[in-house]
Formats: structure tokens, sequence, C-alpha cells
């Protein structure tokens, strides 16, 4: 029975593992033999990222022993020194303990070597981000003096609504030992308010101002025209008046009239016609100057000009011309 469930759970194993895990077993080795070649080679830089890489596709104490070497070769002690701490931590759980001694060995040397930074933030701002080289730090770090490789560090502590401080500090065997203490940030400025723009006035109407309205002087035109009319009706109407009494002399009765009889009374005639066509006129004339001087726009503001407005209407009656206004 045991054979048998020991067997279900190889074949079981089979089924459920993914594809694709031959594959990276397959692109692991390969790139760990690629990477030996670039490190025979001398080619340490890519010979480093072809280690790294074969890790990542299959777990590899081989892998990581060879990575830890080959950052060890390129001076990068602290990360060589973290690989031989995990190709230990994997040699022990495989059963290999000749590795583990040998990777245990070389943290113990590397030791000694290691450069460290330890970061302080004595006031720490409000859900600030701490980042060394575009890595987040976690905040439980603060305090702790971690292993860093030699060479130049970027440190940026950012915080939402606040101003991101950034740092550069270089580490090497003269500083085995740096310290970075983080300011508290300081808030962002918030940009002045605009002011709202202050309404503008509107523009002058027409015929605002101290200036007389042209209207104006078009109204007192033609009224004066109207005035001449009405005087050349009066005229007129004047003559045809006194010739009147002459035409009664000349022609006693109406069937019995001389030629100069018949004459005077056309002239009477048409200087009735002309007198009162020219009161007409006149008449008309004057109102409509009148309308326009009253209607036309005052110098005050258009709301004391529209209040002070009004209206004339000419009647004309038989005999008589009527103006009604309204003011």
């Amino acid at each position: 029975m045991r054979r048998l469930a020991h067997a279900a759970v190889l074949l079981i194993a089979a089924v459920v593992a993914p594809p694709a895990a031959a594959d990276d077993k397959a692109a692991a080795e390969a790139l760990f033999q690629d990477g030996r070649r670039l490190s025979a080679e001398g080619k340490l830089t890519e010979a480093c990222a072809k280690f790294a890489a074969s890790f990542q596709a299959e777990a590899s104490i081989g892998a990581m022993l060879n990575l830890a070497r080959c950052h060890e070769q390129t001076g990068k002690t602290a990360s060589a020194w973290a690989e031989y701490t995990e190709a230990e931590a994997l040699a022990r759980r495989a059963g290999e303990q000749k590795t583990a001694d040998a990777a245990a060995q070389q943290v113990r040397a590397l030791e000694t070597k290691l450069l460290r930074l330890t970061l302080r933030a004595d006031r720490p701002t409000p859900n600030m981000r701490i980042e060394r080289d575009g890595v987040l730090v976690p905040e439980a770090s603060l305090g702790v003096a971690i292993p860093i490789d030699p060479g130049e560090h970027r440190i940026q502590v950012t915080a939402p609504g606040h101003r991101s401080w950034t740092t550069q500090v270089v580490s090497s065997s003269a500083t085995p030992s740096l310290v970075v203490h983080l300011p508290a940030l300081e808030p962002e400025e918030r940009p002045p308010a605009t002011p709202l723009p202050k309404p503008s006035a509107p523009p002058p109407r027409r015929g605002d101002g101290d200036h007389t309205s042209p209207l104006v002087f078009a109204g007192i035109a033609v009224g004066a025209t109207g005035v001449i009319g009405l005087a050349l009706g009066a005229g007129f109407g004047i003559a045809a008046i006194d010739g009147k009494s002459d035409l009664e002399r000349q022609c006693p009765q109406q069937d019995r009239c001389g030629r100069d009889g018949l004459a005077l009374r056309d002239d009477l005639s048409t200087q009735g016609d002309v007198s009162t066509a020219a009161f007409l006129v006149g008449g008309v004339l004057v109102a409509a100057g009148a309308t326009m001087i009253l209607l036309a726009p005052s110098s005050r503001s258009g709301g004391e000009a529209g209040a002070h407005s009004g209206r004339i209407v000419a009647r004309l009656r038989p005999g008589s011309l009527d103006l009604l206004g309204t003011f």
C-alpha cells in the first residue's frame, strides 16, 4: 500500500506539474553554461547577469554559488556576502554539507570586508517612502547597519504632499560605516490662488456721455422746416382771406362774374389749397421734430433716458391740427 501511495503521488505530481518546468531547467542550464564561458573569458559583468538569470529560471545551488563568486570578483562584497549566505541555506536544505560549509567559510571571510550604511529618521514624515538606488527600503531597516556594495548610492525620500529629498553617498574602504540622517520633508507650497477677474464695465451705449445726440439736431431741423411750413400756410391763408372781399365786389353773385372775377376766384382757391397743404405738412414736420428730440438718448444713463422718453401723436381734423403726447 505504501508503494502504491508513493506511485500515486508521483503520478499526480507529473500530471499537475506545469509543462514549462522542463523548459525552465533547460533554460537555466543553458544560461549557467553561458555564464561559465563568459567568466572564463573575463567578461564578469555579462557572466553575473547570466548566473542571475539562470537562478531565476531554476533556484539551483550551483547558479547561486557562481553568482556569489562573480560578484565577489567584481568587488560587490555585500551582494556576494548575501548570495553566499543564500547558497549555504540551499545546500543545507539539500543535504550537501560540504557545499554548505564552503559557502559559510566565504560568508565569514567577507564579513570583515563589508561596508555598511545606516539610515536614521529622527523626525519621520508620515507615509514616507525611502529608496536606495531605486529599491524600496523598509522602515524596519531604519537604524540598522545594512551591508552595501562599494561605490556611489542614491537615497531618496518622498511623501504625499511634501517635497522629495535626495542625496548621494559614496561607500569605500575609507568610510566603512556611513550614517545618513533623513530630514523631515518640507510641505509643498501651494500655488497662490488666482484672483477672480473684476467684472468689466459695460461698453458705453450709443448716445451716452455729455454729447448731444445727432437725433436732437435732426429733430430741430425737421421742426424748423415744419415751422416754416406753418408760416407759409398762415401767409397764404391771410392772403386768401383779404382777397375774399375783392371777389365779393367783382362777383356779387356766383353765376354773374366777369373774367377778372373768375381769375381772382381761381387765385383765391389756389391760395387756400396751398395754405391748407402748408399747414398740414408744417404740422406733421413740427410733430416729427418734437418726437425726434424727445426720443433722442439723453446724456444721462440709459435707465434715466428711458424713464424720461416720450411719445407725440399728430391728429388732423377739418380746420385744425391736434398734437397729443405722453412724457
